[in-house]
Order: C-alpha cells, then sequence, then structure tokens
C-alpha cells in the first residue's frame, strides 16, 4: 500500500487548465457575441470584459513557477458548469464556465479569485438581463466598464491587504 495521493503533474495540470479554458471559451463565444452585438442592455459589456480580463491577468503576474499546488475548485466548476450547460441549454453556464477557465488559469489565491468572479458580473449578459428587469430603456454604455473598473480598484486594495498582512 503507497501514501502517494493522486496529483497532476506541472506539465498535466497546465495542459488540463488550458483544454477546459479552450472548450469553455468555445462554448460560450457565439452567445457572448451575439448578446454583446445585440443586446441593448449589453451595451460596453466587451470593454467590461476587457477590463475584467486585464484585470486578472495584472493581479496574477508575475507568474509564480509549479501548477502543481493549487486549488481544483475553479477548474472542477469549469468543467461541471460546461456539462451541465450542454445538456441543459443554459448560455449562462457557459458563461459561468469561462470565468471559472479564467480563474483556474489565473492561480490567483481563493479569496481573490472569488471577488474577481463576482466583478465578471460587469461584463456577463445574464447581468443585463437582470437590469432590464429594474431598468427600462437599457444602457448608455459606460456603466459596465465603470464598473469593472471599480471592481478592477477594489481587488488592487484586497490583493494589497492579503499579501502585506502581518504574520
Amino acid at each position: 500500500m503507497s501514501d502517494a495521493s493522486p496529483t497532476l503533474a506541472a506539465g498535466e495540470r497546465w495542459a488540463l487548465s488550458g483544454v477546459v479554458f479552450f472548450l469553455a471559451a468555445y462554448l460560450a463565444a457565439p452567445s457572448l457575441l451575439e448578446a454583446w452585438g445585440d443586446d441593448r442592455y449589453s451595451v460596453g459589456a466587451v470593454a467590461a470584459f476587457l477590463i475584467w480580463l486585464f484585470m486578472v491577468c495584472k493581479l496574477a503576474l508575475p507568474f509564480r513557477a509549479g501548477w502543481g499546488g493549487t486549488s481544483l475548485i475553479w477548474l472542477v466548476s469549469a468543467v461541471f458548469f460546461c456539462a451541465v450547460g450542454s445538456m441543459s441549454s443554459l448560455r449562462v453556464l457557459y458563461h459561468a464556465a469561462l470565468v471559472f477557465a479564467v480563474l483556474d488559469l489565473s492561480k490567483l489565491g481563493f479569496r481573490v479569485s472569488f471577488l474577481a468572479a463576482v466583478c465578471a458580473l460587469s461584463w456577463l449578459p445574464s447581468s443585463g438581463w437582470l437590469i432590464s428587469r429594474f431598468h427600462a430603456g437599457g444602457l448608455l454604455g459606460w456603466e459596465r466598464p465603470v464598473l469593472a473598473g471599480l471592481g478592477w480598484m477594489f481587488l488592487i486594495l484586497v490583493k494589497r491587504r492579503i499579501s502585506f498582512s502581518p504574520p
């Protein structure tokens, strides 16, 4: 009997995360492009997505060596949401899977990743649907990028607080 627990090697984890990211992006891209192009409640969502993606990449830099010690929660969540989205044809699950796959690739800590997932609401088409229930007439286009920018500033403050807290 061996004591070795089944773990993924660094290269295997990188490959698995990449495959799940490309699967989630492939499944989410058509509905994201459709919603961002036609929906008056998603005006500014492309800019908000780019701000959010830049924010996650900026917080993840510099890339730390090694892939073995990170949590699998985001990867498992992305796979789960891709599978359930495929069975139910709910596009919002594909979008959530894309968020989780990006967060898995970023290798941020759990608390920062969770807050980054909340900040993804600034570009998700489902938040446009929620806005349409409370605000008639659509958005002007500046609301979503400003919300993403505020989320970015909040995440930088949280990451600094977490990183530089005294032991």
